[in-house]
């Protein structure tokens, strides 16, 4: 007999058995896990990077929206400026146009309510009572 068959016949191959074979499958479950979660990890990744520039992108979109706007409300004011300085040189030039109008022809209570009234429907907003009807109760 060879020294080849002697170690053949004194090392035998060990059977295997079943707590052999599970540790086979669950070692092949574990790494399915792991290839699972490292592509769950990358597609995370993605995710952030996708969402992040999503945000940067609605900035920017917010920043040009309040541009727009304050350029807008600019020009807004501009045409409003104007639209009272023509209506003051009307007035002025319509007053010089009087001169010698008589004061007692204006009525300040009469006047008083037409500005209240002016006021409210340019402002939406509830004039400030007149004095006398603060007064009474």
């Amino acid at each position: 007999m060879s020294v080849k068959d002697r170690h053949r016949a004194l090392v035998r191959p060990m059977k295997k058995t079943p707590l052999d074979e599970d540790a086979g499958r669950v070692d092949a479950a574990f790494n399915r896990v792991l290839e699972v979660e490292a592509e769950a990890r990358a597609h995370l990744e993605v995710c952030r990077r996708e969402a992040a520039e999503l945000v940067a992108a609605a900035e920017e979109r917010a920043r040009r929206i309040e541009r727009r706007t304050e350029a807008r409300m600019l020009t807004v004011h501009r045409r409003a400026d104007a639209a009272v300085d023509r209506a003051r040189d009307s007035l002025s030039s319509s007053r010089t146009e009087w001169p010698d109008a008589d004061p007692g022809l204006v009525d300040p209570p009469r006047l008083d309510r037409a500005v209240r009234a002016l006021v409210e429907e340019i402002v939406g907003a509830a004039p400030s009572p007149e004095p006398d009807e603060e007064r009474d109760p």
